[in-house]
């Protein structure tokens, strides 16, 4: 009876690269490991956070915007892994190594978001990030 159909409609039972491509995603999507946002703590403004390892802005941004919505201003120190993970600030010269990004929070300024990148790969300018939210 399909084959009839898909016959008389023009249709190919076959699959498409369409469809393969469909179901990578969808594979990948099942295998994705979700990110840790992690909180380690407060000093003054400053915030100490730690994401999971190769975690993209994207991943972990909208998690920690809440954690500044009260305030008037606000620093999220976002640190790779939480080996070096610190709320200390500035920073200690010791944890600089796994510190990734810093996201600023000034509720009555425009962007009220800026995360920048607190160092960049070699060869590349540090990234910005802008959010009014």
């Amino acid at each position: 009876m399909k084959l009839a159909l898909s016959l008389l409609l023009g249709l190919s039972l076959a699959p498409t690269v369409a469809d393969h491509a469909r179901a990578a995603q969808d594979r990948d999507a099942a295998d994705a490991k979700p990110v840790d946002f992690r909180w380690v703590g407060t000093t003054s403004h400053a915030w100490g956070a730690w994401v999971t390892p190769g975690a993209a802005v994207e991943d972990w941004i909208e998690r920690a915007i809440p954690l500044c919505a009260e305030e008037e201003i606000c620093e999220i120190n976002v640190f790779e892994g939480p080996e070096h993970a610190t709320h200390e600030y500035p920073v200690p010269e010791a944890n600089r190594a796994g510190l990734k990004w810093i996201l600023r929070y000034r509720h009555r300024e425009t962007p009220r978001v800026v995360v920048e990148e607190a160092r960049a790969e070699p060869g590349r300018e540090p990234r910005t990030w802008t959010l009014d939210r």
